[in-house]
């Protein structure tokens, strides 16, 4: 059993070095992003939608949620175990983290100014205690099925993560991180111009520029201006996703692999980002 729980986390870093090795080839290959002043090469794709807040749903405010944000907030110790990442921008992250984006430098879910003000708009987080309650109203996860593509958008959440240049917006701005990104050979590093994006439609652009880096046509042309009661639907019709409604899996990371969307309709989105200690 030991030797083929070795074999299995040989595997599994095996195929993270190879599918990093890929995006920095694909990165080389790409042009830069236009210049600041200059339009990116993709049309805006509903950016003067309404401006409907994604987490605005009942039960614990956001606005307590916020209490504990990135390192600041106590978790189990026996989370702190590091993942198997070994390359790539996800090196050295500790298991069962999270791509997180949640409110703007006005603490607020529209208004602010493109670009992330503050440092914690886009993030990678702890799994947050509060999320671990029966109270916290997720309904599925969002599982890949393709473990090459699930490494992709996890690798190019942190990517999105470490840009101070990608910011939050639930408003007019929400889909301004999509228009920059696909200017940027769907590389959130080459970013060079300010926008914003909110849980959902950062997520489902993180999918979708992936989908392009890996030619996986059934994600390129998905809808990337969903709410978040959007995504479950979007993600589930290109065939890649499996939807698990298991409380336990909810509720902690443990068990969950990179590249798992947790989905609360009307209220939230976020995507783990390396496996938790338990996966498989």
């Amino acid at each position: 059993m030991q030797v083929r729980e070795k074999g299995k986390k040989a595997l599994k870093i095996l195929r993270i070095t190879a599918a990093f090795a890929a995006m920095i080839i694909m990165t080389a290959a790409c042009m830069p992003q236009a210049g600041p002043g200059q339009a990116p090469a993709e049309e805006a794709s509903g950016a003067a939608t309404a401006a409907v807040p994604e987490e605005t749903g009942t039960g614990m405010t956001e606005e307590a949620a916020e209490a504990g944000t990135k390192e600041t907030e106590a978790a189990p110790e026996e989370e702190e175990e590091t993942s198997q990442v070994a390359e790539g921008p996800r090196k050295g992250m500790k298991a069962g983290r999270i791509f997180n984006t949640q409110k703007n430098e006005l603490d607020e879910f529209t208004g602010g100014e493109p670009g992330d003000q503050t440092g914690h708009e886009t993030r990678i987080d702890k799994y947050a205690l509060y999320y671990r309650t029966p109270d916290y109203p997720w309904t599925c996860l969002l599982h890949c099925t393709d473990p090459e593509l699930a490494e992709r958008a996890a690798d190019l959440a942190a990517l999105t993560a470490a840009n101070d240049l990608v910011g939050y917006d639930s408003g007019s701005l929400k889909t301004t991180f999509w228009d920059h990104l696909a200017a940027s050979c769907y590389d959130p590093a080459q970013i060079t111009i300010a926008c914003s994006a909110n849980c959902a439609t950062s997520i489902l652009s993180i999918y979708k520029a992936a989908g392009y880096q890996l030619g996986i046509e059934a994600l390129q042309g998905i809808d990337h201006s969903g709410n978040a009661s959007d995504v479950p639907g979007i993600l589930m019709a290109t065939g890649l996703f499996e939807k698990v409604t298991d409380e336990g899996r909810l509720h902690s990371p443990d068990h969950n692999h990179a590249g798992d969307v947790y989905v609360a309709p009307g209220r939230h989105v976020i995507l783990q980002v390396t496996d938790g200690r338990k996966a498989d």
